[in-house]
């Protein structure tokens, strides 16, 4: 596991790449979301893994939780893209 406060105190950093939303979310203190090649959102995992975001990157809604002040995030289920669409804001209209 990852030392966070000492990564902090030397001032270093890690960049990861991950694919697994839940481990992002409980190890990662930033994160950095791309849909399609662009950077669509950065922040902490809190601010970042919102039910909008997630429908619109992922086109998926997630379970989540708080387990000893960590975030717990479990992807759920798979929207269709036309419900994605509405969740996170976006519509096909031009």
């Amino acid at each position: 596991m990852i030392d966070r406060p000492l990564f902090t105190l030397k001032g270093c950093g890690i960049l990861v790449v991950l694919h697994d939303l839940g481990m992002a979310a409980r190890f990662c203190g930033r994160l950095f979301v791309l849909n399609a090649g662009k950077l669509i959102a950065s922040g902490s995992p809190e601010t970042v893994l919102t039910d909008s975001l997630l429908a619109e990157a992922y086109h998926i809604s997630a379970y989540r939780s708080c387990h000893q002040e960590t975030t717990v995030l479990v992807p759920w289920n798979r929207l269709p893209k036309e419900r994605a669409n509405l969740e996170s804001g976006k519509t096909n209209e031009k």
